[in-house]
């Protein structure tokens, strides 16, 4: 669901989002249920795969607008909503390959049962299922690689996240003991001003003493010449 604060073009991409999960998911139970030919198996199978391609895209496109909103609060939530709609997509991918294999089993299982009854038809039927077999099998395989360049992907960018924390917990530090030996300067300074200070001061007072004894001497001997 998408929050009341989220903006309005997040709000649109998550709504499609969700009606791409819907209809992925419908597909995916079409192929489970599916009892053949492998005709149809493979529409089905095209037209989910163009659906979980377009549906991968939109959510790269929601990390995207998580990345350009103004509150980093609402961001996060955003990218929370995306990584979710990520994860869903893996477990479809998963799922989807499970769907191919009970309908490739089950498509068999039909062909061998018409096949039990015999005829040269189902003969030749035979063959060509066979073929049709080996591309499925192939497909399943491509979707398998598929899943595991995406979970690579996830891991990469897993490790470049960590990466980045770690660099940003290293500028802090430094940051900080920064402060520190620039708080530890202001104190000396301030000690050496203090100091400077009160030796102004000791001078002024010896100066002023001075001055007060050499005119106590002046008025002395002035006094004695004239008396």
């Amino acid at each position: 669901m998408a929050d009341a604060s989220f903006s309005a073009v997040a709000k649109l991409q998550i709504q499609e989002i969700v009606r791409l999960e819907f209809e992925i998911q419908s597909i995916i139970q079409q192929i489970k249920d599916s009892q053949g030919p492998f005709e149809i198996l493979n529409s089905l199978h095209s037209q989910v795969k163009d659906c979980m391609k377009i549906l991968e895209q939109d959510v790269n496109k929601l990390k995207i607008l998580a990345h350009e909103e103004d509150k980093d609060s609402q961001g996060q939530e955003i990218l929370q909503v995306a990584q979710r709609h990520q994860q869903q997509l893996e477990s479809s991918q998963k799922s989807l390959r499970r769907a191919l294999l009970t309908a490739k089993t089950n498509i068999e299982d039909t062909n061998r049962k018409v096949l039990m009854e015999g005829g040269s038809s189902q003969l030749r039927q035979r063959v060509q299922t066979k073929k049709e077999a080996a591309k499925l099998a192939g497909e399943v395989t491509n979707e398998l690689i598929h899943i595991n360049q995406m979970m690579a992907e996830q891991v990469k960018q897993s490790e470049q996240n960590m990466q980045h924390l770690v660099t940003s917990s290293k500028v802090i530090s430094d940051t900080g003991e920064e402060l520190k030996s620039q708080a530890g300067v202001i104190t000396s300074s301030n000690k050496l001003l203090t100091k400077y200070s009160r030796r102004e001061l000791t001078d002024a007072v010896v100066i002023f003493f001075g001055i007060l004894v050499f005119f106590a001497t002046v008025l002395y001997i002035i006094k004695k010449r004239m008396f």
